[in-house]
Formats: structure tokens, sequence, C-alpha cells
């Protein structure tokens, strides 16, 4: 464990004086910051520059990253306290001033930015909004499945991002991938040993493939079509016209050639609305 090498090692060496670029010392402050960061925790990265700042105060350097790390973690903790509160549009605004915050930061984590950009899927899924969801989904756990030098892929972290973007999956009724991600999912959770985690993964498959299966064999096509309650209270002409007005407004929208964006998705949206006519 590199964090916790560095942190022994910091104990064993004198920390009075000036702490300057090339020492030892340094060294390991640096690698340990940048330890701590990868595997996301980064309240123990600012324990690292705490001890440089502590002993060496106009060290302008480490005070630099620690004043950005510090914003960075009050973000965080401020987007959080907004999603508990399900303000959702409020806590965007402040995901996005975080990723901002991240980039000048001079030790960066590709997994603390996975962290964000998997809050970033839940709220934009929230908000129906599924095709950026599924675009931070995605970042997020290819982040998670990429190899930092000297670390492995954790199946802990991997499960979860799989598990959020199997939900978002959901929400947009694409089963396939939801039922693709929570096998993935399980099977990382597995692995890590959660088996509790691992045994609400099994529910949420097993719901998936349900609905996969009733997606095929009875879909809801009033839902596809987007069509009002109670269509059914006007009569067969008005109906008829609705449906059409609808099939033609989705086509245009969902037309692979005219929609922005996963033209895969749009391909899949569009096939569904003509089958739903």
């Amino acid at each position: 464990d590199v964090v916790q090498i560095t942190g022994t090692l910091l104990q064993s060496v004198p920390s009075r004086g000036s702490w300057v670029r090339g020492q030892h010392r340094m060294m390991a402050v640096a690698l340990g910051s940048q330890a701590a960061m990868e595997v996301g925790d980064g309240e123990k990265a600012l324990k690292f520059y705490q001890l440089v700042l502590r002993n060496d105060p106009d060290q302008q350097e480490v005070n630099k990253q620690y004043k950005g790390l510090k914003k960075l973690l009050k973000l965080l903790k401020d987007a959080d306290e907004k999603l508990s509160k399900s303000k959702n549009h409020d806590a965007l605004k402040v995901l996005e001033e975080a990723l901002s915050a991240m980039k000048g930061m001079d030790v960066g984590s590709g997994h603390m930015r996975a962290d964000i950009l998997l809050r970033q899927c839940k709220v934009y899924s929230e908000m129906k909004r599924f095709e950026e969801a599924l675009q931070a989904c995605d970042q997020s756990v290819n982040q998670r499945q990429t190899p930092v030098a000297g670390m492995f892929v954790d199946p802990r972290k991997l499960s979860h991002a799989l598990n959020t973007r199997g939900q978002s999956h959901m929400q947009d009724r694409n089963y396939d991938e939801a039922v693709r991600d929570f096998r993935e999912a399980k099977e990382e959770a597995d692995r890590s040993g959660d088996r509790d985690f691992a045994n609400d993964l099994q529910r949420k498959l097993q719901e998936a493939q349900m609905a996969q299966k009733q997606w095929q064999t009875r879909r809801d096509h009033r839902s596809v079509l987007e069509l009002p309650v109670n269509l059914h209270t006007l009569n067969k002409e008005k109906q008829c016209e609705w449906v059409k007005k609808q099939h033609k407004v989705l086509a245009r929208k969902w037309h692979p050639d005219k929609a922005k964006g996963d033209k895969q998705r749009a391909s899949r949206k569009m096939r569904e609305v003509s089958e739903a006519k």
C-alpha cells in the first residue's frame, strides 16, 4: 500500500526546516498524496500536505495544492448535500465547478474524477437527461476499468459504477444494456467479496431480465409514443390524430441522420417508435 508505506516513511524522517522539491521527504509527500488521490481518498491526501505546512507554512507549492484540494472536497460535500435534498439543478452546478477545480490541480486523480462523473450520471438520470447521464456514466466506468500504474482495478468501485449505469439504462428503458451492466456488476461485486451488494445486484439483474422480456413481448407502445394518459377519453378520430402527430415528432427527433449524440441510442429509439405506430 503506497499510502501506508509513504506515511510510515515520513514518520521516520526529520520534519523540521524548509521542505523543497527534490528532497526525499518531499518526494514521499508527492507520491503519497498522488496515491491517496488515485484511490479517491482526498482526506488522506490532505494529511500529507498538512504535514508539510505544519513545519514549513511558507511552502507555496504545497499550500497551493492543499487549498485546491480542500476547495474540491468542500464542493463534493456541498453537492452530496444538495443531492440528498433532490436539488438536482443546484447539485449539477456544483459538480461542474468541482470538475473545473480539478483541472487547476497539479495532483490529479482519475478515480476521483470518476466519482464526480458518477454523481453527474445520477443527477442527469433523475432529470431524465439520459443522453448526458449515460455519457457521464460511460466515462466513469471506463476510468474505473483502466488500471493505474502500480495499482489494480478495484472491483468494488467498478461494480458500483456499473450498477449506476445499469440503473440509468433501466430508466431509459434500455433493458438489454441494463441486464449486461447488472450482470457484470455482480461479477465484480463477487470478486470484491461484498456479498450484500452482490445479492442486491442479483435482485436488480432479475428485475432487469423480467423487464427485458416484457419489453420484448408486451411493450407499452403508449409510453413509447409519449401519449397522454387520458387519450382514451377522445373519439377515435382524435386519438388517431394524436398518434400520427406524436409519431411524426418522435421520428424526427430520433432519426439517426438528424439525432444528436449517441447514434446507437437514437437508432434504438427510432426502431421502437416505428414499431409502436
